[in-house]
């Protein structure tokens, strides 16, 4: 077997065995049992300390290369079995790799301790595993050298089991804040290098500059302090939960700094992950309850429109029951009269009765008429087509029109300010306006007060109003004046559907205009329509009447 000249450490090299007994790895145990046999039962020479070193091992070689060694004991626990010390190789008591060291271990004493205290040689072999020497054990745990090892080496107490266990630096500073001392260095850095060197040396800029801010306050303060910080190592993100607590003597004076650093960034990270997990769980809490509200808010208005189309389906069937019933009983009525005694009035009563039923079923026509014209506008049916129109002729015409019949002894004063009498407006909608505005002016005021109209053009608009002296609205009723089949409470003798005023509510909108009331229970209103011109008038003074 060859060896090479290696210059060991003066307090190993004579136990150093350079010169080991070797076998082949295929050597039966039968052929070498003799004799360690023999070497166990010879008496001790004390003059020959070669042959005490050499006994209970051997070292078993292939070809230059150490494959390991073999002791008495591994032979006898083989034997033990029962097993034919002739079919048993060599190489299956080599004894394992941990019991292998390199040169350089010699001059770490503690490791070297270690080992010994392990098994009971050990096998000393260079890189290309050739075997440079064998070194007893127990010649190497009774060494002087090695004497205060144990102590530090001795079993670990449970503060120590605990830091090896835990992703913890402890480290001690001077009072120029460079390391004296380190207990498990930083991700990436070496002990030796961090010793003597500040955390500018070590770390950012930025992360260095947050550190020293906290240990220059423990200085000064004279008082520890625990806090998180985070540090850039290796391009990948560490942060630390840091105690800094100032290290005083006997005296009191300040030595410098001593600290622990325990690595917590994966509860950091998944702290940082439920945070923003909660946020996001609380924004889309927070859009769902919007969202709800919204659909509540949506369902309340369903609802509330389905009450008021039931409301509306309610007010239209007393409508119907009511305004239709009177009248076909009047036609009803005077058919039957005419049928049986028509023959016998004279033509002044018979024609009396036949208008009566003329009367009665055109009053029926406009109140279909109006039912209908509602129904159009709730379903946006209702038409806006603006024409070229003599607004003082359509106004007249509309006056005489309902002064006919039963109106025909009342009054209707109209005065107007206009500066030109053709103007675009939607002849049907306005008509229907005004038709409805004098009806009620007739209908709710006594038959000898006077209805007073007022006509005004404008550049871009037209004003007009209809005022009355009559029974007036009640304030309590003047928020759905406008609604559909809706009736003042003070109007509840006096024959009427309840749409007129949404039939000019509606024409009002279609003109894009606005109309106003301003009434007053037993004094009379006054109706304030303004409608926007499609087109601006051209101002023409001889155009006054």
């Amino acid at each position: 077997m060859s060896s090479t000249l290696h210059v060991f450490p003066e307090f190993i090299a004579q136990f150093l065995d350079l010169h080991p007994p070797s076998i082949s790895a295929e050597t039966p145990l039968s052929n070498i049992w003799d004799q360690f046999r023999a070497k166990m039962t010879e008496p001790p020479d004390s003059g020959s300390p070669r042959t005490s070193l050499h006994s209970g091992y051997l070292c078993v070689v292939e070809g230059d290369r150490c494959l390991g060694l073999i002791t008495a004991e591994e032979a006898i626990a083989v034997l033990a079995q029962g097993d034919d010390p002739r079919s048993v190789p060599v190489s299956r008591l080599i004894t394992p790799g941990q019991a292998v060291i390199a040169p350089d271990l010699l001059n770490h004493p503690p490791a070297l301790y270690e080992a010994a205290q392990q098994h009971p040689f050990l096998l000393l072999l260079n890189e290309q595993q050739h075997c440079l020497g064998v070194l007893p054990s127990l010649a190497l745990l009774k060494l002087s050298e090695l004497a205060e090892v144990p102590l530090e080496l001795g079993p670990l107490n449970p503060f120590e089991i605990a830091l090896n266990h835990l992703p913890i630096t402890v480290f001690r500073k001077d009072r120029q804040l460079r390391y004296t001392w380190i207990y498990k260095s930083f991700p990436g850095l070496d002990p030796q290098e961090i010793l003597e060197h500040t955390n500018h040396d070590l770390f950012s800029a930025q992360d260095a500059i947050a550190w020293e801010a906290i240990e220059r306050r423990v200085l000064e303060q004279q008082q520890g302090s625990r806090q998180e910080i985070a540090l850039t190592l290796n391009d990948r993100f560490h942060y630390y939960d840091l105690t800094v607590e100032p290290l005083v003597d006997e005296f009191g004076s300040i030595l410098g700094l001593v600290g622990t650093a325990l690595e917590i960034t994966r509860s950091y990270l998944n702290q940082q992950a439920l945070t923003t997990l909660n946020e996001e769980l609380e924004t889309i809490v927070e859009e769902r309850t919007a969202e709800l509200q919204r659909s509540n808010a949506e369902l309340l208005v369903s609802l509330s429109a389905a009450r008021e189309l039931n409301e509306l389906k309610s007010r239209f069937i007393t409508l119907t029951s009511h305004e239709f019933r009177t009248p076909l009983t009047t036609i009803l009525g005077s058919a039957e009269l005419l049928k049986h005694y028509g023959q016998n009035w004279k033509p002044e009563k018979r024609q009396r009765y036949l208008d009566r039923i003329h009367d009665t079923v055109d009053h029926m026509t406009r109140l279909l008429n109006d039912v209908l014209t509602v129904g159009q506008a709730e379903a946006g049916q209702l038409t806006f087509s603006p024409s070229l129109v003599n607004i003082l002729e359509l106004f007249e015409s509309a006056i005489e029109q309902v002064l006919t019949k039963t109106y025909r002894d009342r009054r209707i004063q109209l005065s107007h300010d206009l500066h030109t009498r053709e103007i675009y407006l939607d002849q049907t909608l306005v008509s229907q306006i005004l038709s409805n505005l004098l009806s009620n002016a007739l209908k709710y005021s006594a038959a000898d007060s006077a209805i007073e109209v007022y006509l005004k053009t404008e550049e871009n608009q037209i004003l007009f109003q209809v005022r009355d002296h009559g029974i007036g609205i009640p304030e309590a009723d003047q928020a759905d004046l406008f609604t559909s089949f809706h009736r003042a409470k003070n109007a509840a003798n006096i024959q009427g559907t309840g749409l007129g005023l949404s039939i000019v509510k509606n024409a009002v909108n279609l003109h894009g205009g606005q109309v106003t009331v301003e009434s007053q229970e037993g004094s009379g209103s006054t109706f304030t329509v303004l409608l926007p011109l499609t087109q601006s008038l051209a101002y023409d003074d001889d155009s006054r009447d």
